[in-house]
């Protein structure tokens, strides 16, 4: 191609570009100077649509970005968010790509049965739900966590793992800074959750360790330095927000993951992850230092809170107190339908199931609510088949972390590994006594892990044989 031509296309690009938003904006500017802001609203993100739809890697970053703000936009019955769109447009644009590529094959994971397991047994709960019509959005979202998971198996496998896993914890560390700030804001006197609100419980009971096995592995002193730093203001985050449940993931995930990197660096000889794991003391003194410092002071409640759960361990006071009554409510709804629950979405209702729970002083405060233990909570609602469906998923997940953990790689690669493995744990242990992991944040959140674990899975699979 001459010089010349190259330019004239050059010039012809330009041209389309000015020309393409000339109709862009012009008619969102008529529409909005005649008072019709509603179709210029739908007309104003058009051309991002489009470019999400074209790329879906540019949908991909922007559903990742979306999941952790809590922004919801209720109707009648619902509510619309922001990362549901964004992963709609992500599916369309990957399904758009694999028809227009002529691709006949699909990459099976080993967490695919299990979701549509899970999805199954949703929707046979929902047959015989208690109230029907509270199933619904419920029974739908599962479908679309399942999709989610794909999505994001196919971009990791893309993209590259190390690059998304590293986008996941950075991003926490970003929240977890913003968290602090709120905090310090407030003069420690409020519980802070910042823009992913609840969901925030599950990025840091997750992130926190998987930047740990990052520390354990690490390369070299920056690194090491870098990751250090994202744990600290984790936890910190962490104790922001005073989420017991939370504390207790992290608690019990920790040294897991350093009795398994012990075993492992020991087994493989390691020389270069002894040192890094020497550091893990360096970091817990840093975060010990810190809540002493400020525990009379700015970590008041936080402080509270925690003597509160050391003290309801033989005596169940506060929230402790006011989970077993749920946990008890649940318990008492599954009885009633052992095999396909009461129907997904209709917890809420347990009270109506089961009108003697009404009687329990506490429950005026806390009805409406989930049972605050996911296992309890798919009990209730999809009885023993829908346990088992959330259980083969848990367990497709821990196999998938055990396998890419147990092979010997280079410690670049170990720190995938490391993270994987140890996220599929938190998973697996959170899932009994933690609020929820399969709902709008949670859910994608719980795709994002899964996906990159399928990935990674996938990838080592592939270019290792077991």
């Amino acid at each position: 191609m001459t010089s010349t031509t190259f330019d004239s296309h050059s010039i012809d690009l330009k041209r389309a570009t000015v020309v393409g938003i000339i109709c862009w904006l012009l008619p969102v500017g008529i529409l909005m100077l005649i008072g019709k802001n509603l179709p210029a609203a739908i007309i104003a993100p058009l051309p991002l649509v489009l470019a999400m739809m074209i790329s879906p890697t540019v949908a991909f970053y922007i559903f990742m970005l979306a999941v952790p703000i809590y922004f919801p936009y209720h109707l009648t019955g619902g509510a619309i968010w922001a990362f549901d769109i964004a992963m709609a447009l992500l599916v369309v644009g990957l399904v758009i790509q694999f028809m227009l590529r002529g691709e006949t094959e699909v990459v099976r994971t080993p967490s695919d049965i299990p979701f549509l397991m899970l999805i199954g047994a949703t929707w046979l709960s929902a047959l015989f739900a208690y109230r029907i019509q509270e199933s619904v959005v419920p029974s739908i979202r599962i479908l679309v966590i399942f999709l989610a998971f794909r999505a994001i198996f196919t971009m990791t496998c893309r993209l590259g793992v190390r690059k998304v896993l590293l986008f996941y914890i950075y991003l926490v560390g970003a929240l977890s800074a913003v968290n602090i700030a709120l905090f310090l804001y407030h003069r420690g006197a409020e519980r802070v959750f910042g823009p992913a609100w609840l969901a925030f419980e599950n990025y840091s009971m997750t992130a926190l360790p998987m930047a740990l096995a990052f520390l354990i592995w690490s390369r070299g002193r920056a690194e090491r330095f870098r990751f250090a730093v994202v744990i600290i203001l984790i936890a910190l985050a962490v104790v922001a927000s005073g989420s017991r449940g939370t504390l207790v993931a992290i608690a019990l995930a920790v040294p897991v993951l350093i009795w398994l990197a012990y075993r492992k660096i020991r087994r493989e000889k390691m020389d270069a992850a002894r040192h890094s794991i020497n550091q893990v003391i360096l970091v817990a003194a840093i975060i010990g230092a810190t809540l002493t410092i400020f525990s009379s002071s700015l970590l008041v409640g936080f402080v509270g809170r925690v003597q509160e759960l050391v003290a309801s361990l033989m005596n169940p006071q506060g929230t402790i107190a006011l989970r077993i009554v749920l946990w008890t409510a649940a318990f008492k709804a599954w009885l009633t339908s052992p095999i396909v629950g009461i129907g997904i979405g209709n917890f809420n209702l347990v009270d109506q199931v089961v009108p003697q729970i009404k009687t329990a002083p506490v429950w005026y405060y806390i009805r409406g609510m989930s049972a605050h233990n996911v296992v309890l909570h798919y009990l209730a609602e999809t009885g023993i088949i829908g346990v088992i469906g959330l259980l083969a998923v848990t367990g497709s997940g821990l196999r998938m972390g055990r396998n890419v953990f147990r092979r010997a790689l280079t410690l670049e690669e170990t720190q995938i590994s490391g993270a994987i493995c140890i996220a599929m744990i938190v998973f697996a242990l959170s899932i009994f006594f933690m609020r929820a992991w399969t709902w709008a944040q949670e859910g994608y959140i719980m795709a994002m892990l899964f996906g990159m674990a399928a990935a990674w899975w996938h990838q080592l699979r592939t270019r290792l044989p077991e």
